[in-house]
């Protein structure tokens, strides 16, 4: 999945056999990075030939590596006396045949430390220290974030994973309906989120997704075929109803399910509930 963070937009997804590289099959998904843009993964994604194709586009990534990854540099886990390097990284020998792939990588490492005392390396292409300070790493890499609420969404709002047929064009018909509602969902919501977040409230408020997904799967018919003259006036009503609030110094751990949570949740989307579009 490509997923804009800031605007909330899936851009791209594909769907796979559970065995598939993610990085190979991410590589398709790199034709909609323009100049300039920035992409943020996590662990997993930590290759120097994904590295050089999001450069090849001319755009930049912040990627957390692990700490065997570049073991030249994996110092930065535990040498508290360094938390900023700039360095040429050379083609892995394994990649020695791809004549196309580049030789080496200008790639800065950045030493993060989080509240409960994690450290994390992060991989980047922005390379300029007094441009991108090393402060603004971490703010920035958190808003990674998105694309885990966004799985989140499409798992229990939209139980993109209770497919309502057995054949594969099934399977991708509700795959791509739930990445196309998502983000229809934000689309019209967009507005009202800016008047929840005008308000005068010690958290900003935002559109509640249960009543925003469920408003647009009773009307995404009606709203694609023959939208009535007041369609966004009845939405904008809806969405307005009970909305939810934005806590940003709430610990993510509070937010989290307990286990047995979980489970009867994941029980209730595999073999309960009943996705009716």
């Amino acid at each position: 999945m490509l997923y804009d963070v800031l605007n909330e937009i899936p851009l791209a997804g594909s769907i796979h056999a559970g065995r598939t590289n993610d990085i190979r099959e991410s590589l398709q998904h790199l034709d909609n990075l323009g100049a300039g843009d920035i992409l943020i993964a996590d662990r997993g994604f930590g290759s120097y030939a994904f590295f050089a194709e999001i450069v090849g586009k001319k755009a930049d990534f912040i990627v957390r590596v692990k700490d065997k990854t570049y073991q030249k540099y994996h110092q930065l886990f535990t040498d508290t006396a360094h938390n900023d390097i700039v360095a040429e990284v050379e083609r892995p020998a394994h990649f020695h045949d791809d004549t196309e792939l580049a030789h080496s990588l200008r790639m800065r490492f950045i030493r993060i430390v989080l509240a409960d005392g994690e450290v994390e390396v992060l991989a980047t292409s922005l390379l300029d220290q007094k441009r991108y300070p090393l402060k603004d790493f971490k703010k920035l890499y958190y808003k990674r974030w998105k694309i885990e609420t966004f799985f989140q969404a499409i798992k229990s709002r939209l139980a993109v994973d209770n497919f309502t047929g057995r054949t594969v064009e099934a399977i991708k018909q509700d795959f791509f309906q739930a990445l196309f509602v998502s983000g229809l969902e934000t689309i019209l919501s967009a507005e009202v989120n800016g008047e929840l977040a005008a308000k005068r409230t010690r958290y900003r408020q935002q559109v509640n997704k249960v009543i925003s997904f469920h408003a647009i799967k009773d009307s995404i018919i009606l709203l694609m075929f023959d939208p009535p003259d007041d369609f966004e006036d009845r939405v904008r009503r809806l969405f307005m109803i009970n909305p939810t609030l934005q806590r940003p110094d709430r610990e993510k751990g509070k937010e989290r399910l307990s286990l047995k949570s979980n489970a009867r949740s994941l029980h209730f989307q595999k073999f309960a509930r009943k996705a009716v579009f």
